[in-house]
Formats: C-alpha cells, structure tokens, sequence
C-alpha cells in the first residue's frame, strides 16, 4: 500500500508538472512554433490514459466525451473525403481533440485551475510591465527582447500610436483569456487583480479586449455588495465619480469612439463582406448547409480577391466549415456551462464576454479558446468542486 501511495505520488508530481508545462506554451506560444504543446498533449494522453478512460465511460460526461472525439474526427474525415487537404483539416481540425484532457485534470489532485489562473496572473503582470516600461521609455515595446520574439513567431501583436486603437498594443494572442481572470477575481473580491487584470486587457489593445472589460467592470460596480462599510463608502464614491466623468466627457468619449471605429473601419467592413460570401458559397453549394464545406477547405473572399481557409469571424467560419449539424452541437457547447451563471455569476458572465470577444478574432476553435473551456467546465463541475477540497477556488 505505501509502494503504491509512492508512486501515485510521484506520478501526480511528473503529470502536475508537465501540466503546467503544457498550460505555459498554450497561453504564452500558442502558436505552439516549436511542437511543445502538441508534444506535452500526447505525453499527457499517454501518462493518464487509464483516467481519461475511465472518465470517459461515466455517463456524466457523454456529451462532452462525444465533444471531445467524435466531433472533431468526425469532422476531419468528412473534411479529407469532400476533397480537402488532410494534413490542413487536421491542422483545423485537431483542437477539438484537446479537450480529451477535461478527463484527465478531472483528477483534483491536479489542480488545473488553480494553475491556469496563475499563469494568467504571470501573462497580465508581464504584459503590465512591459506597457509600462515603454509609457515611461525605459524600454520600448520595439526594443523589447521577448516581445520582439513572441512577435516574430506569430505569438504575439505589437504596437503603438496611429497603428492601434488605443495607442498601445500588446497583445499575446491567448490575452482575451484575462478577461476570465478579471471575472476570477471579480467572483473572489481581489481587488489587486481585478486592477492588474484591467490594465492588461487595456495594453492588450484589441477593441474587443478593452470593450469587454469596461462592460464587465461597469456591471460589476453596479451589482457590487460591499459588506465592510469603508468598502460601501467606496462603491458609492466609485458610482458618482464614474457618472459624473461620464456627463462631463460624453461628448468628447463618442468623439473619441467614433474615430476609434473610423480608425478600425476597413476591418469591420471586411468582417461584414464575410457574410455575403458565405451566403455565395452556399448558394452555389446548397448541401453545404447541413454539414459544410470541411476543415481546411477555401473560401473566396470578395474584399480581397482572394481565396482563404480561415476567416476572421469566427462564428461564421465555423458555420460554413461544419454546418448547421455541427454548428448545433458546437453551440450547445459552448452554451451548456451558462447555465450555471446564478451560482458562478462573475466567472461565467466573463465566459459570455469571451465568447462575444471570440466573435471579432479566430479565438473560438483554437487550442486557447479549449484551454479555457476546460477551465469552465471544471469549475462549474459540482463533483469537482466537492473533491478539490484543499484547492478549492473560493467564490463570492
């Protein structure tokens, strides 16, 4: 018996690390250049096969097995036999098939939210430094080492003034994920990083980003229920400061967001020129509508003259790629955890503002975007809750 406690605990040790070790590529190189995060999965596979397994065959989790084997190779097969390059539908394709590791990090002892919550911490507080290292010019965002490198490698987006919507932009292409750290810590009044996580989504720069933060802060002032009394002072102070600047600079702020989406205003026609050459490539393909055209397979994009296999509206290009059986599924998805909003309010309203971030970037079928729906689906999993008692994340 403690031959085997030994080597369960030096097992959940090797599988903890290379967890986290997985979890760090997928948020800081999610452009997994290097093969890591594609290596670190298979081993993960390999090493908890007899978990997973066993978590597949419960009953429980029928839904989200199928969701994390069947849909996605499913899908690459119809995409290889309607004529698509194999090796770019599975590129597409694959990481649906990440999901498979929900029943792995079921195993408490793991603690995969406790982990994603911190590397989401390290990724806000280095994204804070450096837009603060370039507004004081101690070290220009041009000049810096590592973002220069996550820039080259197509990891990250780098910018300043007339090039972004809010002269800065440093943004890690897994940064829309902060804004479920802002509802973490939201749910568990950590003021500290609910002003550490805001600022990061700000320097991030995306409109969608900072649109998203700004809504969920303003709600969150609102519905705030201080319980000490110098906190409800606060609030109260926050309220009136927040719409008195808000009738002062009404006018000067719709300027302001009105040259914002001027600025912007190319990428948002492109965005609505996608819906009409879909509607083409349906009507010149009516049987596509049922299942899609495949991963991987082109579409012409009028704007540009050009064909593409990716597009930046993701919903859409989801839609035309899997249908709408596919579709209904992936919806389903993506919307089952929402009905736990009245006990994990904070956290899975942040869900819902991802999820509308995830409409405007190619951030709703990616290893990122599965990352966290693990995440929400572990933490709005009642059983885990109960067992992960010495992890337990404490909600507000």
């Amino acid at each position: 018996m403690e031959i085997y406690d030994e080597r369960k605990k030096y097992y959940n040790i090797l599988v903890g690390f290379l967890s986290s070790l997985f979890l760090f590529f997928a948020i800081f190189m999610p452009a997994d250049n290097l093969n890591f995060k594609k290596i670190l999965f298979a081993v993960l596979i390999f090493l908890g096969i007899n978990i997973i397994l066993t978590n597949l065959l419960n009953n429980k989790y029928g839904f989200l097995a199928f969701m994390a084997l069947i849909f996605p190779v499913f899908f690459i097969l119809l995409s290889y036999f309607l004529g698509n390059n194999i090796r770019t539908a599975i590129q597409i394709g694959y990481p649906g098939l990440y999901l498979v590791l929900f029943f792995l990090f079921l195993d408490e002892e793991l603690c995969y939210t406790k982990v994603f919550i911190n590397l989401l911490k390290v990724l806000a507080v280095f994204i804070v430094i450096c837009g603060a290292l370039h507004y004081i010019r101690a070290l220009s965002i041009y000049n810096n080492i590592i973002l220069q490198y996550l820039y080259s490698t197509e990891n990250a987006m780098v910018g300043d003034a007339g090039n972004t919507s809010f002269g800065l932009m440093i943004f890690i292409k897994s940064s829309s994920l902060l804004i479920i750290l802002l509802g973490y810590s939201l749910s568990c009044g950590d003021y500290k990083w609910i002003i550490i996580s805001s600022v990061a989504l700000f320097f991030s720069g995306t409109r969608a980003n900072v649109f998203g933060m700004a809504l969920l802060l303003i709600i969150w002032l609102f519905l705030w229920k201080p319980e000490k009394n110098k906190m409800k002072i606060v609030r109260w102070f926050l309220l009136v400061l927040f719409i008195l600047l808000f009738i002062i600079v009404i006018k000067s702020f719709i300027l302001y967001i009105q040259a914002i989406f001027i600025k912007r205003s190319g990428n948002d026609l492109t965005r609505l020129n996608y819906f009409y050459d879909v509607y083409e490539l349906i009507r010149r393909n009516p049987s596509s509508l049922i299942l899609g055209t495949g991963f991987g397979s082109d579409i012409y994009i009028s704007r540009y003259n050009k064909f593409s296999n990716i597009i930046e509206a993701s919903y859409l290009d989801m839609f035309r790629q899997i249908g709408i059986i596919g579709m209904s599924f992936f919806s389903y998805f993506l919307i089952k955890p929402i009905q736990k909003i009245n006990r994990y309010f904070w956290i899975v309203f942040s869900y819902i503002i991802y999820l509308i971030i995830a409409s405007t970037n190619p951030l709703l079928y990616t290893s990122t975007a599965y990352i966290g729906y693990i995440y929400i689906y572990l933490i709005t999993n009642e059983n885990y809750q109960e067992k992960n008692i010495r992890y337990r994340i404490k909600l507000k």
